[in-house]
């Protein structure tokens, strides 16, 4: 839990509806309400904020394979806003205090990249900027991320097409199949790492 600044509630990461949410609670122990989140399922609470007994936490916003962050407080009713917009994997550590934090970003084709930030907005610097590399340069080919449909016809699929570098076309290439087990987190996910 993360313990709210005065007002002595808390804020939890739950599953009661079979998605991830954060309660805030009350000092007894008491469920107040959910945060309202249009944004997939929560994975964790990053921390507070400075300035509104708000917090910031990690979800997957509209695409399972992703990871953003995101902040509610009091002045938005407890609604959620997206902080992060680009395409991929989202992480931060936030600092003592919560004046600034580390934030991770990368995505398939593209190598991670560190900046320290102001979390509401303001003064970046780049502490670590990935090196963009084109194709040739390259061991190897990003993988392609699909989208497939399950015999249901709704029941979405997501997986990660990986290419080998052919010298000639006649070539055989090697077939590697990772059968997801399900149901639980997401394996393929919008990251450097996959």
């Amino acid at each position: 839990p993360l313990f709210c600044k005065g007002t002595g509630g808390f804020f939890l990461v739950h599953e009661r509806e079979n998605i991830g949410r954060i309660g805030l609670f009350d000092s007894s122990g008491e469920w107040v309400q959910d945060i309202e989140c249009d944004c997939g399922h929560v994975e964790s609470i990053i921390g507070p904020d400075a300035e509104s007994d708000g917090v910031f936490f990690l979800a997957t916003g509209d695409d399972p394979r992703e990871r953003h962050i995101y902040h509610a407080s009091p002045h938005s009713k407890w609604t959620a806003a997206k902080v992060t917009t680009a395409s991929g994997t989202h992480s931060v550590v936030l600092a003592p205090g919560a004046k600034v934090w580390l934030h991770r970003h990368d995505a398939v084709g593209q190598p991670p990249s560190f900046r320290l930030e102001c979390p509401t907005g303001g003064v970046s610097e780049c502490i670590l900027e990935s090196i963009s590399l084109s194709d040739s340069q390259r061991c190897f080919i990003p993988p392609q991320l699909i989208e497939a449909y399950a015999a249901d016809g709704t029941t979405r699929l997501y997986a990660a097409i990986y290419t080998a570098k052919v010298r000639s076309p006649s070539q055989k290439s090697p077939v590697v199949l990772l059968v997801y087990g399900g149901p639980h987190a997401q394996s393929v996910r919008n990251t450097w790492t996959l």
